[in-house]
């Protein structure tokens, strides 16, 4: 904890964060402490966010807020070509062949090469052409939108390369860059971008003289001369072009070829190259090889970034290098980026285990190692996208890009603060910044390098009455034991619509919606809570005000109970996962948990502080072997116990009353959640008595009638807009 650099915090933080609300927000000393700070647009177009939402926060001891960071790059307005240049030659073909050896024989690995540039290139504005090149070079596909391509232009594109290659003996790398630089700067796409992708061993054989001539011989012997040379550095000229001597056809070529990678530079065509070994790696043409290799490195000096070489032992790096032109033509902040967060002084960060991240929507899979979180997008990938790294010293943290920002993505790190102390009970309005600074540093190895700030926001809250202060109420009514289920409304026996409860069903091992968990804490809170936090509008894309889950959704949102996806959207009708639930519930308590896990399956998990914190309170508990299953679709009756238990609601059924209504399917009082379904869907009046053991149970004293929701809403809201209310369940 780090020390409050004014007496006056003391002041601020006297008190529980209960009262903060989700809405109120701030992003500088120029923006009203209540707003929710703007995100700010750099020159780039790169757009930084920053905001704080509340968690649990009208508890009264609640004190965790979620942070979250977000980097999104502007969508590709102009268009993209991008011309790949192909070794056609029998080199690049064994190569194909033995690097997808392992594929079954009929995959054909240029078919699956050029599918791969068509399919990671489609939907981002980018053209493709195709030059392939042998003695001589030829355009295979005229600059075409990536996701226009068609299996049969595929197969046409892949058939005419073999043919034209089997024609023509020899290499000529200068023809292939030639023709797929003048196919570029012919492109007739307005306003585009231009990339040639050249994709060679480096072997050259052929060549075109001075006065346009093609030139190619064995010696007299009818062998490959012997090379002198084995780098370009060897054959460079005094004005810096290259050059070699009248009989060594192969440095000529390669020499030819370096000139023209020079051509290139002013043409405002960007170079990106893909090497591959040369194939014949033999004794005799040690030199051959050398100097080949000498002229890859040389191209990719002079491409815009550097490029992998193709691994020849592994299939995947064909795509994989399709994937490198996918990320370099699209490449908004490169690799390397570092984003530093220092926590404001009134709030401690809680843990590394609460963060999360997310690229455009998808969750990266966690890795935790003491203070540091490594982020990947699969999890058996070698090398993690993102790495944050927290300092406990500082209270900050380092969150580091290892790949590039690419065009219209979303990036989002997520992390929970927790309050340094208390609140103020001194009337008067309060604001707490979450963070002193916030920067991101696209290239830290710039001689200068500049750092982009973050907005900045802020919680407050309002201290309201001059009598000592103000406590607000629960949040949820656990006095009270209302019934929050009631039963489908359609004869249990026959299918057909009733109003006769006791053949209604209610589904205990039933799925359960986001909407109906909702609705389910809606009804349960204070009715002082509902009002203080009562809202009909949110920033869902699918949640509207016709809904009859509309003021659940939005009272909760607003209270920071619930919250939605990247996308915008709530998915109020999506199945709801133990995970999901766990975080919901545990929201409502304040607790902080360390250590072990409390279940082997949770590592790495998104929810799994939650989880820990909800196993601490003794709202979940695991399945018979030890496992918590967070992926899992959570039950009706599962639903209802979680619920019970974050009431405080402990039915027993030995302790329950004959005329309660009971249902047609949970009948059977042998079942674990038969006592939980009745507790769930039976208003009643209670006493509370303790076992031997110390465990609390309920005695049931009498029934009360089912609180009547719709007149409740109707109080609540100026117009009812829910079509069904009473109901939690359609």
């Amino acid at each position: 904890m780090r020390k409050h650099r004014l007496l006056a915090c003391a002041l601020v933080v006297a008190m529980a964060l209960s009262m903060i609300p989700a809405t109120a927000l701030a992003a500088s000393s120029t923006q009203a402490a209540d707003a929710t700070p703007d995100p700010i647009s750099y020159p780039n177009g790169v757009t930084l966010g920053k905001t704080a939402t509340g968690i649990g926060n009208i508890l009264p001891n609640s004190d965790r807020t979620t942070v979250t960071l977000s980097v999104e790059a502007p969508k590709a307005d102009n268009p993209v070509v991008v011309e790949f240049v192909l070794d056609a030659t029998e080199s690049l073909q064994l190569y194909l062949e033995y690097a997808a050896s392992a594929t079954p024989p009929s995959l054909d690995p240029l078919t699956s090469f050029v599918t791969s540039m068509r399919d990671q290139l489609s939907n981002k504005n980018i053209y493709v052409g195709v030059t392939v090149f042998s003695t001589e070079a030829t355009t295979g596909l005229e600059p075409t939108l990536a996701e226009s391509i068609s299996d049969a232009m595929i197969s046409e594109l892949v058939s005419d390369t073999y043919t034209f290659a089997a024609e023509r003996v020899g290499t000529n790398v200068q023809a292939g860059i030639r023709t797929g630089l003048e196919n570029l700067r012919n492109s007739t796409i307005s306003g585009a971008d231009r990339y040639l992708v050249l994709v060679t061993d480096g072997g050259s054989f052929f060549y075109y003289n001075d006065a346009g001539s093609l030139i190619g011989k064995y010696n007299e012997a009818g062998d490959k001369p012997e090379l002198v040379s084995t780098t370009l550095d060897e054959v460079r000229a005094s004005d810096g072009s290259f050059t070699a001597a009248a009989d060594t056809t192969f440095e000529q070529a390669i020499a030819a070829a370096a000139n023209e990678v020079d051509t290139i530079a002013g043409t405002g065509v960007n170079l990106i190259t893909l090497g591959f070994p040369y194939y014949k790696n033999t004794s005799r043409l040690a030199n051959l090889t050398a100097l080949a290799r000498s002229f890859v490195s040389y191209a990719k000096d002079q491409s815009v970034s550097y490029k992998i070489d193709i691994d020849v032992s592994s299939t995947t790096e064909l795509n994989a290098a399709v994937s490198v032109v996918a990320g370099t033509v699209t490449t908004v902040i490169p690799a390397g980026a570092v984003v530093t967060d220092v926590v404001g002084e009134d709030f401690n960060f809680v843990s590394v285990n609460t963060l999360r991240l997310t690229v455009d929507g998808r969750e990266y899979v966690a890795t935790v190692d003491g203070n540091k979180v490594e982020f990947r997008e699969n999890a058996g990938d070698s090398t993690p996208a993102y790495v944050v790294e927290y300092n406990a010293e500082t209270d900050s943290f380092t969150w580091t890009f290892n790949v590039p920002v690419l065009t219209g993505q979303k990036i989002t790190l997520s992390y929970d603060l927790k309050l340094d102390g208390k609140r103020s009970t001194v009337p008067g309005k309060y604001v707490l910044p979450t963070n002193e600074t916030a920067s991101l540093t696209p290239d830290p190895d710039a001689q200068t390098p500049e750092s982009l700030p973050f907005p900045e926001p802020s919680l407050s809250y309002t201290v309201s009455k001059d009598d000592g202060g103000y406590t607000p109420p629960p949040l949820l009514n656990t006095e009270d034991h209302f019934a929050y289920i009631v039963g489908y409304p359609v004869d249990y026996y026959t299918g057909e619509k009733t109003d006769d409860q006791t053949k209604m069903p209610v589904k205990p091992q039933g799925q359960i919606t986001r909407a109906e968990v909702a609705t389910i804490f809606f009804r349960m809170l204070t009715d002082e809570a509902r009002n203080e936090y009562w809202s009909q509008t949110s920033s869902y894309t699918d949640v509207s005000v016709n809904n009859w889950f509309n003021n659940a959704v939005c009272t909760l949102s607003n209270a920071g109970i619930i919250s939605g996806y990247p996308d915008g959207t709530f998915r109020p009708n999506g199945q709801i996962t133990r995970a999901e639930f766990a975080t919901i519930a545990s929201r409502f308590f304040d607790v902080t948990v360390s250590g072990a896990d409390a279940f082997p399956d949770i590592s790495g998990h998104w929810a799994r502080q939650y989880i820990n914190e909800a196993a601490a309170i003794g709202i979940i508990t695991g399945y018979e072997d030890g496992t918590f299953r967070p992926q899992k679709l959570i039950t009706r009756a599962e639903a209802m116990t979680m619920v019970n238990r974050t009431l405080g609601r402990a039915p027993e059924k030995d302790h329950l009353l004959d005329d309660m209504l009971k249902w047609p399917d949970n009948m059977d009082t042998t079942q674990w959640y038969y006592a939980q379904v009745q507790e769930a869907t039976n208003s009643h009046e209670y006493e509370m008595a303790t076992a031997s053991d110390g465990t609390k149970y309920e005695i049931w004293t009498n029934l009360l009638p089912v609180r009547d929701w719709v007149a409740f809403e109707k109080a609540w809201s100026d117009a009812n807009s829910a079509a069904n209310p009473g109901e939690v369940v359609q």
